[in-house]
């Protein structure tokens, strides 16, 4: 679905499968699957709390464990958040970068 200059204001919003382009939310529950790729870009976002579910979660429960295991997993984790500022994933043993949706909050 593409929402291109919504504003929302009340509720949940489900973010999976969903392209954002300009778009306010305020004071709104969003909800992150990791089951479709999501885009945002120039949004804004202002009191907003976040719920991951599903393989999101499981994704930020195996990098906490990894983080908190020694310092050989909190190596991995810390890699991974360098690649969540970058951008530029890595998901094959040869380091082939892989597409990534663009999330840009403004």
């Amino acid at each position: 679905m593409r929402f291109e200059g919504s504003v929302f204001t009340t509720g949940s919003v489900t973010l999976d499968g969903s392209t954002f382009l300009r778009c306010k939310f305020e004071n709104v529950e969003l909800v992150y699957s990791g089951t479709a790729p999501v885009e945002l870009q120039e949004c804004s976002l202002t009191g907003v709390r976040w719920a991951f579910t599903g393989p999101a979660l499981l994704t930020l429960r195996l990098l906490s464990s990894l983080y908190r295991s020694n310092d050989s997993g909190q190596s991995v984790a810390e890699d991974m958040i360098e690649q969540i500022k970058t951008g530029n994933f890595r998901n094959t043993p040869n380091d082939q970068p892989v597409s990534t949706a663009s999330i840009a909050a403004g």
